[in-house]
């Protein structure tokens, strides 16, 4: 049986190894000067978005733009701050036509895993406005706050960076987005 003082030695060292190799691999990574490492970029882009499930139901396709502060904390990650809006085309259902948009509030960050690509995943609100005309379905709201889940990939090279995200509003509403933009360096 091992006696308690060397088990707790034993465990500091191994605790002091990771340490000083999680010490050596971020003064590696910094060093590399990485996609975002103590960088600050301003971003604007354009995206088009594809409803999917019940929200394809109430509105067509989308379109919109967006403005994307972006932080860099590592040399491979990064934290983002950005705001758009987005309008959706027109749908008909039964008498009324509906047309939606969206003010978006995100927060979150992206990680570059190689080269140029990275994956992000944000949190933040929709504020929804629907434009509801003719004498259609009664109960749908005219306006709605959702909290959503954005879960992307994209490319990034020389500032300019196209993406693919999937917005999950909540259960039934949610939508496919493209993006492409660029960031400024600051």
């Amino acid at each position: 049986m091992e006696n308690h003082s060397e088990v707790t030695v034993n465990t500091t060292n191994h605790m002091l190894a990771v340490l000083v190799a999680l010490t050596l691999v971020s003064g590696t990574l910094i060093a590399q000067g990485g996609p975002g490492y103590n960088k600050h970029t301003l971003g604007v882009g354009a995206e088009v978005s594809i409803p999917t499930g019940d929200f394809a139901d109430l509105v067509g396709t989308g379109y919109g733009g967006f403005l994307k502060y972006r932080y860099g904390q590592s040399g491979n990650a990064t934290f983002t701050l950005s705001a758009g809006y987005s309008l959706w085309s027109e749908k008909t259902i039964a008498d009324s036509k509906i047309k939606g948009s969206a003010f978006r509030f995100l927060g979150g960050g992206q990680y570059f895993f190689a080269p140029g690509f990275f994956g992000s995943l944000e949190v933040g609100l929709d504020a929804y406005s629907f434009d509801i005309t003719g004498s259609g379905p009664i109960g749908i709201e005219t306006s709605t706050w959702r909290f959503m889940v954005p879960v992307g990939l994209g490319y990034e090279v020389k500032g300019f960076e196209i993406g693919a995200k999937y917005y999950i509003f909540d259960v039934n509403y949610s939508s496919f987005t493209i993006t492409v933009g660029y960031n400024f360096t600051l």
